[in-house]
Parts: structure tokens; C-alpha cells; sequence
């Protein structure tokens, strides 16, 4: 992925090593730990890596530790110890990375152009069909996330003062970042109650939600980026559109209405990164992505290899017709959907 916002952190329970040489691996901390530099650096993301990742039980950390350090020198540079730390995160699942530095400002770095704040469309479609298309969001600065939230809830209330018949969330651009502002956004329509759980090797569930009502165990509450929770009255039809550029924490958000009545969704399997990640900063300030949970929506399933929609379409212009179609023809074929 293109960012380590790549889906919200999630808490991981303590989870003891287990190694099969505990006097080796001692020995090769020890090392790295006298050193500066690469070896540090190295050394912490190999216990983290090992610590949190989901596939911790395939994992030998003494390996990977031996790995890493015997490609670095006293002469590595930052930027070679990241490249190689790099490619040996990414050898252990295609959701865990590594990031620099600079790339870690740069997403927390407040946008300064608000077009770049609103990557999201909406308008009211012929029949009277509300349209909000959600392309991702990657920033993770507390200003941003909250102008993206504000904006995208204010697009989703004023579609639905015009009463339209039903709805397209269009996420079949939405190539993740951070999945809480998207939330708060959409979270009239998606209302209260757990949405979703990041499940770690364990079997920990961890819940996302938009809101949380007075009867649940820890009582109400929600998304702060709102100040106020809004949620429809009435339950409209939504038609979600997926497909294989959905990914992260757009797939999260698909899983998000997984499970709501009078929902459906069109379009193509998803790109396969549902996937919860722990982010972990390393000495010299890079930061460690380590994938630590999968995904799990309402219906209790995981979807390692993506999601796959109710309805399958190869074009993406015939899975829009048919939404729309399916929308305008719902009342008249019956009050509860069927989705295929």
C-alpha cells in the first residue's frame, strides 16, 4: 500500500515469544544493541515484527534477525537499512511495510489545498438516486481528519433532505489510508452499533463503529471527529460498489454495511489487504506497519483473499446500471432486498 494509515491501529494483547533459541537470540540483540544505526534500528523491527504480526506462529525471529543484520555494515546508510528492513516486512505478508522518515511527516502533514481535503463526489442521480463516491482518505493529522469527516457527514446530510430513493456508495476507487474519518463521514447511513472487528492471531476481537448506544457494556459512544452522532430515522437502500482497487481501509469500510438491512453490494472481489495493522516506531523515527489482524464483519467471516460482492460484474459501467436499476425496481419487486 501506498501509506501506513493503511487501516486504524488496533490493540493487540500481549503475545509471549516463543523461540527456539532464546541464548542466540539474546546474543544477537546484544550485538545490535551496541551498535548505533542500522543494527538498532534493525533489531526493534524484528521484535516488533515478530511480537504483533498475525503470522507470528510461522515466524523464527533469530532468522529474521540473522537476515537483516547480515546485510548491513558500518557503512549502511539510513536509506539502506530502510530498503532492506523494507523488503524483509513485505516478504512476510503483502500488508505489512516499512516507512522512512520523510514519508511518515509527509502523512501527517497537513494539506494545505482543500481539494486535495474532500477525495469524495455526491449528487443526486436521475430517479432521484443519491450518489457519494469515497476514494480514500490518507491523511493522519487530527485538522485534516476532522475537515474530511465534517465535509463528507455535511454531503450525506444534505443529499438526504432531498429524499432520494436510495442510495450508490461508490467505493470501488477507495484504495484505503484512514479509516475512521471515512466513518464519521458515512455514518448516518451506516448508525450505531459495532460495524466490524480486527481479529489478531489470539482470536482478540477489537469493534469499529460509527456510534455506540447507552445498553452497550463500556455505554454510548462515538467517532470524536463528529461532535454530535447523526443517524437517519429510516433504514434507505444502499447499493455498495466494490471492486479490485478496493482495498485497506476501503475494504473495512465495505465491511462496514456488511450486515445492515436493505443493503447490497455490486461490482468485483475486492484487492485482498483486509487486514488490520499495528504501527510501531522505530529509533530512528521510521515506522514499522506490522499486519496484526484480520478483518471480520458482522456475519462473523474474514476475507483474507478480498471481499466478494453479492453480485458479480467484469465492467464496472455494467455494476453502476444495475444499481441503479436495482434501486428504481426494488418497492415494486418486493420490501426486502434480495440482493442476487
Amino acid at each position: 500500500r501506498t501509506t501506513f494509515l493503511a487501516t486504524a491501529c488496533v490493540r493487540q494483547a500481549d503475545i509471549a515469544a516463543v523461540v527456539d533459541d532464546p541464548d542466540g537470540i539474546r546474543d544477537l540483540m546484544q550485538k545490535a544493541a551496541s551498535t548505533l544505526g542500522g543494527e538498532v534500528t534493525a533489531a526493534q523491527a524484528i521484535d516488533s515484527l515478530h511480537h504483533y504480526s498475525l503470522h507470528q506462529a510461522r515466524l523464527d525471529k533469530d532468522s529474521l534477525l540473522r537476515a537483516a543484520l547480515e546485510d548491513l555494515t558500518d557503512t549502511s546508510t539510513r536509506a539502506h537499512s530502510h530498503a532492506i528492513l523494507r523488503e524483509l516486512v513485505r516478504s512476510i505478508d503483502r500488508h505489512s511495510d516499512l516507512f522512512s522518515p520523510g514519508q511518515v511527516r509527509g502523512e501527517l502533514e497537513p494539506l494545505t489545498k482543500n481539494t486535495d481535503l474532500y477525495p469524495f463526489q455526491h449528487r443526486l442521480l436521475d430517479g432521484d438516486i443519491a450518489l457519494i463516491r469515497v476514494d480514500g482518505f490518507m491523511q493522519g493529522d487530527s485538522l485534516s481528519c476532522g475537515l474530511f469527516a465534517d465535509s463528507l457527514q455535511r454531503a450525506v446530510l444534505a443529499l438526504h433532505e432531498r429524499a432520494p430513493i436510495g442510495w450508490i456508495v461508490d467505493l470501488r476507487a477507495n484504495t484505503g489510508g484512514n479509516l475512521y474519518p471515512m466513518l464519521a463521514g458515512l455514518g448516518p447511513l451506516l448508525g450505531c452499533g459495532d460495524l466490524g472487528w480486527n481479529v489478531d492471531a489470539s482470536g482478540l476481537k477489537q469493534a469499529w463503529w460509527y456510534c455506540r448506544d447507552d445498553d452497550e457494556p463500556e455505554g454510548s459512544s462515538h467517532i470524536t471527529l463528529v461532535r454530535e452522532p447523526v443517524v437517519f430515522n429510516d433504514t434507505p437502500p444502499v447499493v455498495v460498489l466494490v471492486g479490485q482497487h478496493t482495498g485497506s481501509a476501503g475494504e473495512a469500510l465495505a465491511l462496514s454495511f456488511v450486515g445492515r438491512s436493505r443493503t447490497c453490494s455490486f461490482g468485483a472481489r475486492t484487492a485482498g489487504y483486509a487486514s488490520g495493522n499495528r504501527m510501531v516506531f522505530l529509533p530512528d523515527s521510521a515506522l514499522l506497519n506490522v499486519t496484526c489482524a484480520w478483518m471480520m464483519d458482522r456475519s462473523g467471516r474474514t476475507h483474507p483473499h478480498g471481499m466478494i460482492p453479492d453480485s458479480l460484474f467484469e465492467r464496472e459501467e455494467d455494476a453502476f446500471r444495475a444499481a441503479e436499476e436495482f434501486l428504481l425496481t426494488w418497492r415494486e419487486r418486493s420490501s426486502r432486498i434480495a440482493c442476487n
